[in-house]
Order: C-alpha cells, then sequence, then structure tokens
C-alpha cells in the first residue's frame, strides 16, 4: 500500500529538494502545503522500517536527512522523525490544519538559528595509562598485591575506581567546552557517548550569525587543550536536538482498552488517569510482593494504560502548548508533539563523519 513519508514541516512557499536521489521505495519529494504551513513529502511504497535491512535502514535515513537540511540552506524548517509514514494526503492537511498554530511557532523561534554538535574523543588507552600512576588507584593496587592474589571483588572494585576517574575526567572536559561555547548558544544538549574513546557529544543551538565566533571558540578549546582531546564539528544542522515533530498514532480501540485498564469512566481527565494509576498499581505491587507473577504483566499494563491516555489528554487540550491532535476518520487519532523545544528533552546523537576542526 502506497503511503506518504513526511521528511519535514516549512513554509507553504518552500519547494522541495527533487534533485536528492531517493531511497528504494521513495518517490521523488514534493510540497503538500495547507495556508501558511508545508510538508515535504514524498510516495512510499516500500517494506517497514521496523523490518527493513540495516544497509536499507542506513541509505534511507541518509536521505531523509540530505532532504531535511536541504530544506534547511533557504527556509526554516522543523524535522520530522525518521520513517513517520501517513496514509494518504488528506492526513497531511489535517495534520498541518490542527497544528498550525505550534508549528508556525516553532519555525518562528529556528528562524535563522542552526544545530551545531559538537564530539570529542580522547586516545583511551594512553589516559588508562596516565591514570594507572594516580595515588588513588597506584595505593589501591599495591593494597591488593600485599595481600596476595586479587579476589574477584577486589577486581571489580578497582575497575570501579578507574571508571569513577575516567568519569570525572571527561566531566572536566565536558565542562571546558560548555563554558567556552555555551555562552554563544541559545539552548544546548548532552548526547550519548556511543563510544568508549568519546569524552563530548553535544548539540548546540546558535544564530547562524553567530556561527564563524562558535567556530573559533572551539578552535581555541582545541589549541588549549594541546593534543588531549580530538574534536569534530558537524553543521550547520537544523535543530534535531532541540525541535523535532513526533507523529504517533493511536486507535481509538487502544483508547478504550485502556481505559477500561484503569477502571475509567467515559469522561476523564489527566488528573483521573494519574489517580487511577496510582491506586492500581499500589494494589498491583502488593500482590506482586505476595509472589503472584501474574501482578508483573498486569503491573506492565497499567503502566502502558496510563502512557497512553495521558498522551492522548495532553494532545487534545494542548496544554503544554507543543502538542495537537487530529482524527483521521479511520478510528485514529494523530498525536504530534514537538520533542525538545524548550521541554529538556535530548535526542540521540547523529555521530558522522565531519570535516576536521
Amino acid at each position: 500500500m502506497e503511503r506518504t513519508y513526511i521528511y519535514g514541516i516549512t513554509g507553504s512557499g518552500a519547494a522541495a529538494p527533487t534533485q536528492i536521489t531517493a531511497a528504494d521505495g521513495f518517490s521523488v519529494t514534493r510540497t503538500i502545503s495547507n495556508g501558511q504551513l508545508g510538508a515535504v513529502v514524498a510516495s512510499y511504497a516500500g517494506e517497514g522500517f521496523d523490518s527493513m535491512s540495516k544497509e536499507k535502514l542506513v541509505k534511507s535515513l541518509l536521505v531523509h536527512q540530505r532532504v531535511v537540511e536541504a530544506v534547511m540552506q533557504r527556509h526554516p524548517v522543523l524535522p520530522v522523525k525518521f520513517g513517520t509514514l501517513l496514509h494518504r494526503r488528506e492526513e497531511v492537511l489535517s495534520l498541518l490544519s490542527q497544528g498550525r498554530s505550534q508549528f508556525l511557532n516553532a519555525l518562528s523561534l529556528i528562524k535563522d538559528r542552526v544545530e551545531l554538535e559538537v564530539a570529542a574523543t580522547w586516545d583511551i588507552k594512553r589516559v588508562l595509562q596516565e591514570l594507572s600512576q594516580e595515588k588513588e588507584i597506584v595505593q589501591f593496587r599495591e593494597g591488593i598485591t600485599e595481600k596476595g592474589a586479587p579476589t574477584v571483588a577486589d577486581r571489580v572494585q578497582l575497575g570501579e575506581l578507574v571508571k569513577a576517574h575516567l568519569d570525572r575526567r571527561r566531566e572536566h572536559y565536558r565542562e571546558r567546552v560548555v563554558s567556552a561555547l555555551g555562552r554563544l548558544s541559545l539552548n544546548m544538549a548532552s548526547h550519548e557517548l556511543v563510544a568508549e574513546d568519546m569524552v563530548v557529544n553535544m548539540a548546540f543551538l546558535v544564530e547562524r550569525t553567530v556561527q564563524p565566533q562558535f567556530v573559533e571558540a572551539l578552535h581555541r578549546v582545541d589549541d588549549d587543550l594541546a593534543d588531549q582531546l580530538r574534536f569534530r564539528l558537524i553543521g550547520p544542522l537544523p535543530p534535531y536536538s532541540f525541535c523535532t515533530v513526533e507523529i504517533d498514532r493511536i486507535t481509538t480501540l487502544q483508547i478504550e482498552q485502556a481505559r477500561q485498564s484503569l477502571h475509567l469512566d467515559e469522561v476523564f481527565g489527566e488528573d483521573d488517569i494519574r489517580k487511577a494509576y496510582r491506586h492500581l498499581a499500589a494494589s498491583e505491587y502488593r500482590s506482586l510482593s505476595g509472589g503472584e507473577t501474574l501482578a508483573k504483566d498486569r503491573f506492565s499494563r497499567l503502566g502502558w494504560a496510563s502512557s497512553t491516555l495521558l498522551r492522548y489528554c495532553r494532545s487534545r487540550t494542548n496544554g503544554a502548548g507543543i502538542q495537537q491532535q487530529s482524527e483521521t476518520g479511520d478510528g485514529c487519532h494523530l498525536v504530534v508533539a514537538l520533542k525538545g523545544m524548550g521541554s529538556g528533552e535530548m535526542g540521540s546523537a547523529r555521530f558522522a563523519e565531519p570535516a576536521g576542526v
């Protein structure tokens, strides 16, 4: 079945970058407009992303990024989470209509702003060699030797001590980077350290006009630290870490199943959901403490029901100002969230091979 793949949300006048080679199953990109907004999309008739081979998945992800970044060169764009599919064009139009105020506000906030990602690595072998000479570690190792052959507990404790020193050294370097670059940034996000030799992995939201000063400040940090770290600068990028659109589909059946799991009336709100969850979870916890294994599954079910209904309620009330909901006409609700936008939520990082600093 052919569906509509969404790359990003932008202004209605933005042209889709048709020159980028499409991945398998994707048509050429186009823009679907509704009033002041536009969605950069492509028709998709390929397999599900959850069953796709790693090679195809990476290729599709790279195309997704290239499309969003090509739009960014000329227009503000809100990246949509990779792998987002809607069933038909009408759903895209409904999405743009329902989320109009939130999308326009977010686009105005990211206008003339870009994301710069800073990653730093060290020579882990050299660092471990240096740590082996630290007084605390030397004394602990000597204490083990004096007792004779080290036990498993001794080795574990030594490993934990070395890790603590590594973590302190990483935090020291991170503070140096934040001190130098944070003052030039509007916002920053810490990402997961995806490799053993990674020390810093952060994203910074900066004004385009400040980008030269940012790069210069990074060069100064690099010079100050001599050969202690190897820096990589990735960007400029769209605001992946600070304003990514996530679209979730919740069926009417799921809402009803979740409501019944929490024993809620047909009319309910967030306070009702939390109160029902706490009451039922406490009951299941008492059963679990008594050894009832089925309580584990019921406890998990309560968590799912609470999460589902809270997302549904927040999307309907739009209380946080960053979520919206629309009915698709086929028994589903589209719940939309702008992740990372002033919420303190951190996205996962993209650690690509950039031009060196």
